[in-house]
């Protein structure tokens, strides 16, 4: 599962940005909103992460999904984990049924590789909230 720490260090690379007060001159978010995210004070809210996916050109949709999830706690965060692992173990199955190509420009070396990254798309995100609050 994605840390808050490592979706940091991706836009970190996207971005060519050396270190966190780069990541945050780019972003035009403060170091400090960054250094209370790395250390777990705090974790970013949905616009917050938006400019850190747009910046560093990755999905804004699993920004969002990844987001709500570092937010969550309890049941609500158990049920986004199992959400976003089916939705891996199910590009993996694809991928191994040559059911989808690897995105332009990449190689992967397995299909797990390409799950972790498989886009959710707005609407299949909207359906997933509505779940979890069914299901609270």
């Amino acid at each position: 599962m994605l840390t808050l720490n490592d979706y940091l260090e991706r836009c970190k690379n996207a971005t060519k940005s050396p270190s966190d007060n780069q990541l945050a001159i780019k972003s035009g978010i403060t170091r400090s909103a960054i250094s209370n995210w790395r250390v777990g004070l705090r974790t970013p809210d949905d616009e917050a992460i938006l400019k850190l996916a747009e910046i560093s050109k990755l999905d804004l949709d699993e920004a969002l999904l990844l987001a709500s999830f570092w937010r969550a706690e309890g049941r609500v965060k158990a049920r986004y984990k199992a959400m976003i692992m089916a939705r891996n173990a199910a590009a993996t199955i694809a991928l191994s049924f040559g059911l989808l190509a690897s995105p332009i420009g990449t190689s992967h070396s397995n299909a797990t590789e390409i799950s972790d990254t498989m886009p959710v798309s707005a609407e299949e995100m909207f359906i997933m909230r509505n779940n979890i609050i069914k299901n609270r």
